[in-house]
């Protein structure tokens, strides 16, 4: 009644799964794709106005304001409108190239053992373009100099000392980012 099929099927999040299980639908499960239904539920349970998300996460929010609009027309105004509250923080890709996420057993907590988060951090590539250890790389490319960025606040624009991303490795390795 408030949330139809076609709804959950725009999900960007069910999409991206889809293709990396090669469409096959049928190795979806429920779970998956209502998932989105639960997530809307907790925002709205809260009469959350702005939600803090990151960019790949809009299409949630999208989704939790269009089954609070119906709900709203069905049952009356009950529910604010929730928008999203971007991040500054860039999304930070990690050893195998995607985002950092739980979903994808790469996510650093922040309740974590410094061991483990040395063991995590250590696999990281740090440019792949790279030929050598020894060739120049792209500080954007690294997501090591990614989460220093974060951890320092260093602005946008500024460039590590030693332009070579094995030195910025060695660096950051060395102290444990």
């Amino acid at each position: 009644m408030i949330t139809p099929l076609g709804l959950l099927e725009r999900n960007l999040t069910y999409k991206e799964m889809l293709q990396e299980m090669g469409k096959d639908e049928k190795v979806m499960n429920l779970g998956f794709f209502s998932y989105p239904v639960l997530q809307s539920a907790d925002i709205l349970i809260y009469k959350a106005h702005k939600v803090p998300v990151g960019k790949d996460q809009v299409s949630h929010i999208e989704i939790t304001r269009d089954l609070a609009e119906k709900f709203n027309r069905v049952f009356g105004e009950v529910f604010p409108l929730p928008e999203p509250l971007l991040s500054e923080a860039p999304k930070i890709l990690v050893s195998d190239g995607r985002k950092m996420s739980k979903s994808y057993n790469n996510a650093i907590f922040l309740n974590e053992d410094i061991k483990e988060i040395e063991r995590k951090v250590k696999v990281y590539m740090t440019d792949t373009a790279r030929k050598t250890c020894k060739d120049p790389g792209e500080p954007e490319r690294c997501p090591l100099y990614t989460l220093h960025k974060v951890f320092t606040g260093e602005e946008e624009g500024s460039e590590p000392e030693e332009s070579s991303q094995y030195l910025m490795h060695s660096q950051y390795t060395r102290i444990g980012i």
